[in-house]
Formats: C-alpha cells, structure tokens, sequence
C-alpha cells in the first residue's frame, strides 16, 4: 500500500496524520494500563502487594502513571469522536454502532472477568457479583471504561442534534459536575460528568490540533523537548497532589499527559525519519487494535504474576515487571493477531473485519512502513 498524501485520491494528509497520531496516543495508554495493573493500582495490589511496607518506587510509579492515563484515553476519544465520527447519524444508526464497538463487548466479557476473578479468589459466583458491572461501573472492574464511553458518545450525539457548537459539551460538564459533586456526592451521574470533561475537553480542543501538529512538526529537533518538558511537568503536578489523594489532581494532569504523549507521536513521526517511524508504527497498530489489548490483558498479568509468584516463588522485582509487562501486552496481542481474521471474535471486541485488515477504527493504517495483512 502506499502512502496517502492531501490532493490525492485518498485520505487528505492532515487527517491522515492526526488518525495516526491518535491511534500512537492510545497505543502509549494500553501499555501504560499494563504496566500500571502490573505494578499495582492500588497497594494490596499487583506487584506492589508482595511488599510490606510497600516499595515507594512502585507506589511512585503507579501513581504518577494512574494521575494522567486514564483521562488520556477520554480525551483522546472526544478528539477522535469530533473528528472523525459521523456529524449527523440518525437514532436507530448511533445505537447500533454503540451496541456493536461497546455495549456487545461489556455484555459478552465483562460477565467471563467477573467469573474468573471470583473462582481465582475462592469465592463462590452470584448474579449480582457476576453481572452487576452491566449496571453499576463501580463492580465493572476495568469495564468502567466503556461504561463512561458510552455515556460520553451519547451525550455529544445529544448535544450535536441540538446544536453544531459541540464544545459547548465542555462546560456543560464541568458545570453538571460541580453541582452534582454538591448535591449528589458518589453518584452515578457524578461518575459520568466526571469523565465526561475529559472526553468534552478532547471535543474542545481538536480543532487546534491540525495547527499546532503543524507548528510543534516545523521545530524539527527542538520539537522533542516538547513531550520532555510535558513529562517534568506531569512529575511536578504529582508532587503539588495530596499525598493521599494523588488522583485529584488529574484534571490538570490528565491535558498535560494527553499533549505530551501527542507531541511525543508528532516528533516520532516528523523527525526521527527511519529508526523512530518503524517503532512508531507498531504503536500505532497497538492503538489500532487496542479494544482487544484491554480486554485480555488483565489475564495475562494476572496469570503471569501467579506462576512468578507461586511456582518461581520470586520477588525480583526487575523480573517482574519485564514478564509480567510483556506478557500482560504481548500475550493480548498474539491473540489478536490470531484471530483477528474470525469474526466471531471481532464481533465481541467490537470491531468490524474492515478494521481488522485496515489495522484501523478511525482511518486506515495505510503507511508504505506498515506490512498489509
């Protein structure tokens, strides 16, 4: 395949350039979601469970990674939402590409996790431990994801059909959030406003993009202290957060992560030509295909981190986290490509067979450095 460029018969280079850049964004969070559910979101645990008093290095690293990524992917989907999803869909049309990319798959896999974690933990299986993720994100386990994309998609399909000025989503959410955390702390709808801001602010700022791709791409090698000086940054608003309530101060770290990992696709890609192009490919295929990373990958930390732990009876924690990040990645994505032509599988992951050959849900993946499959 070759390479599509603006004015030619295909995708316009700018838009091209920003799917690519965005599915290098999500290929970046899937592996920081591995390694943080390697390490431990929480101390009891992962990794940073088998040491009491826990490492402060783990508990560092966890931390800092858990402040940004997680609003990372929202805002990179409100980007993608507005600039690539249909601008008038109908009804019947939404719900069904809603029901095929996120309800089929939290129906179908979020019951099978449920079930495994509580044989894995000797606990006997009930309806409500088994299903209730289905209603409730906060029994959904790593599902609460698409619990809150699918409310952040119908919330700005709502919007659109009332008005084209979908950044208006943005402070709607941060409003609806701040008297929903005063009169309805914990609930459901605060949940869902929450989360909405990131994937609104993604909404708000993807217009800017194409510009400042453009600006960062113009600074040739000064461009990479860009995604460097956002790094320090990140670090930084980690150490202003409350030591007990790092999280809260993800709504400015949650923007500076998603500009840096954006910044670090831009110089990757406009740079570093050869060397830096092919690994930026592979992350972009990751991002491609990065449903089905994070729905297994929580199988192969877990099982990698019982065999280290029960049959190699070892706390290396080097060891550790280089088997149980390349399991918890590579074991996801041997399965996909293995079955990434069956579709059955593809159905449950919630992607189409045209994604799977394109290696791509916004734009297809169609870069003379990429092998077509």
């Amino acid at each position: 395949m070759c390479a599509l460029s603006a004015g030619g018969g295909g995708v316009p280079a700018d838009r091209k350039s920003l799917s690519d850049d965005l599915f290098f964004v999500r290929g970046v969070s899937i592996m920081l979601v591995v390694l943080v559910h390697v390490l431990g979101v929480a101390g009891h645990q992962g990794l940073r469970s088998l040491f009491s008093p826990e490492l402060p290095a783990l508990k560092y690293a966890a931390e800092l990674i858990h402040t940004f990524n997680l609003a990372v992917m929202l805002i990179g989907s409100g980007v993608a939402w507005r600039s690539f999803a249909p601008r008038d869909p109908s009804l019947v049309s939404f719900f069904r590409k809603r029901l095929q990319k996120l309800a089929l798959p939290l129906a179908i896999w979020l019951p099978i996790l449920m079930l495994v974690e509580c044989l894995s933990k000797g606990r006997t299986p009930t309806a409500a431990g088994v299903f209730g993720g289905l209603v409730d994100p906060e029994r959904a386990s790593i599902f609460w994801f698409i619990h809150a994309l699918l409310w952040c998609t119908f919330l700005g399909w709502l919007l659109r059909r009332v008005t084209p000025r979908v950044e208006w989503l943005f402070p709607i959410a941060l409003v609806g959030q701040f008297v929903s955390s005063r009169l309805f702390p914990g609930s459901y709808a605060g949940f869902v406003l929450y989360w909405l801001g990131y994937f609104a602010f993604g909404i708000a700022i993807a217009p800017l993009l194409p510009a400042a791709r453009g600006w960062l791409a113009s600074k040739g090698r000064l461009g990479l202290l860009a995604p460097v000086g956002l790094f320090l940054l990140l670090v930084g608003l980690y150490h202003l957060a409350p030591a007990d309530h790092y999280q809260r101060i993800r709504p400015l770290s949650g923007p500076v992560g998603f500009l840096m990992q954006l910044a670090l696709a831009i110089t990757l890609g406009d740079i570093l030509k050869r060397t830096a192009y092919a690994v930026r490919a592979q992350i972009v295929q990751c991002g491609s295909a990065s449903m089905a990373l994070y729905l297994f990958h929580i199988y192969f930390v877990g099982g990698a981190r019982l065999a280290l732990t029960r049959v190699l009876h070892t706390q290396n924690v080097p060891f550790h986290l280089l088997v149980g990040w390349t399991a918890g990645f590579v074991g996801p994505w041997l399965l996909w490509i293995r079955l990434k032509s069956n579709r059955l599988f593809l159905l449950s992951v919630g992607m189409a067979r045209d994604v799977a050959k394109g290696e791509g849900a916004l734009l297809p993946v169609t870069h003379r450095w990429l092998p077509s499959t």
